[in-house]
């Protein structure tokens, strides 16, 4: 079980996804994969790479940033969960040729995670899962 000094680190980690998944889709797809990997692990990982390859199929891309509001919910040997109401108001896809805004986020948005802590100590996004509703 994580230890009152890691729990920070576990909701640094999840926090640093964010930052990170805020600016990846901006970088040449053949970085999108190591540069995720610094924030995640598999199998979200590939759910990641696979999500925005389709997007950028579609001529989409992301933009803007969420703002997380986590609570460590569990931690137990290496895995740790978090719920999240996230304010995703300020973020969502947009037309790649057009710029034009195709989707936002909502300020109260839900979303369960779990972390796993790396042979090399780091704490990563294994899973996330948005919720219905709004919290």
């Amino acid at each position: 079980m994580p230890t009152g000094d890691e729990r920070p680190l576990i909701v640094a980690a999840y926090q640093r996804f964010w930052t990170v998944a805020a600016t990846v889709s901006r970088q040449p797809p053949e970085a999108w994969r190591e540069t995720l990997a610094e924030v995640s692990a598999e199998p979200l990982l590939s759910q990641l790479v696979e999500g925005l390859a389709e997007q950028r199929a579609k001529g989409l891309t992301d933009y803007g940033t969420v703002v997380p509001r986590p609570r460590l919910a569990r931690t137990e040997a290496g895995q740790a969960s978090i719920v999240d109401c996230q304010d995703a108001s300020r973020s969502g896809t947009l037309d790649i040729h057009t710029g034009l805004v195709e989707s936002t986020g909502n300020a109260r948005t839900p979303l369960a995670a779990v972390l796993e802590r790396g042979r090399d100590g780091r704490w990563r996004l294994t899973e996330a899962r948005y919720l219905d509703g709004s919290c």
